[in-house]
C-alpha cells in the first residue's frame, strides 16, 4: 500500500529502529522525525501520513502534535500502559510497550486501509463516457442472459466485483465483456 509513515519518536536510535521494522516489511514507505516541529513541517510536503510516536518528542507531547496535525494524518501511539490508560483522544491508536512487530505492522496495514476508504469518498465520482455507458449496458446483457438474472442483479454483480477487485464500473465491464464474449 502506498502509504507514508513517520516514526517519530524524541530518541533518533528509537524512531530508526521503528522505521526499520517498517521498512522492512514491504507494507509502508518511513521516514524518521525526532520533533513536532519537524512533522508538522513534512506535513507541507506529504498529503496524508501515519505517524507512529512515543508520548514525548523533543519540543511537544503527542496529545499536543495530534491537536496541530493535519485532518488526513493519523497516529499510532507506542506508550506505557499507564500513559495509554490516560484520557487520549479516540482517534489515537494505543499499542503498548513492549512493542512487538506484528501488532505494529498490523496497525499500520488497518489503518491505511482507513485512510484509503476515506481517501476514495472524497474522491470526486467519475463523469462516465457514452463508451463506457455502453460497455456496461453490454456487460449487464450478457450477465443476465447467461445467468438468467435480472437487470438490478446483473448491475448488483458489477458493483461489488467492481468494489471487490478495485476498479471502477467501466473497467469491470470491459473484463466481464472481454471474458465472456
Amino acid at each position: 500500500m502506498s502509504v507514508h509513515v513517520i516514526s517519530a519518536f524524541s530518541r533518533k536510535e528509537d524512531a530508526d529502529r521503528i522505521r526499520s521494522v517498517i521498512t522492512r516489511s514491504g507494507i509502508a514507505r518511513a521516514e524518521v522525525c525526532t520533533s513536532g516541529a519537524g512533522i508538522l513541517q513534512a506535513s507541507d510536503r506529504i498529503d496524508e501520513a501515519i505517524i507512529v510516536c512515543g508520548w514525548q518528542l523533543r519540543d511537544m507531547t503527542c496529545i499536543q502534535l495530534f491537536e496541530q496535525m493535519p485532518e488526513s494524518f493519523r497516529m499510532i501511539l507506542i506508550a506505557s500502559s499507564a500513559v495509554l490508560d490516560a484520557d487520549l483522544p479516540e482517534a489515537i491508536i494505543r499499542l503498548p510497550v513492549p512493542l512487538r512487530s506484528r501488532p505494529l505492522l498490523d496497525a499500520i496495514d488497518e489503518v491505511s486501509r482507513q485512510m484509503i476508504r476515506l481517501r476514495r469518498k472524497r474522491r470526486p465520482p467519475a463523469v462516465r463516457s457514452a463508451q463506457q455507458t455502453e460497455e456496461i449496458r453490454r456487460a449487464k446483457e450478457l450477465l443476465m442472459e447467461r445467468h438468467h438474472i435480472t437487470e438490478e442483479e446483473a448491475h448488483h454483480y458489477l458493483q461489488k466485483t467492481s468494489m471487490d477487485s478495485g476498479t471502477n464500473m467501466a473497467e469491470t465491464a470491459q473484463m466481464i465483456l472481454r471474458l465472456m464474449e
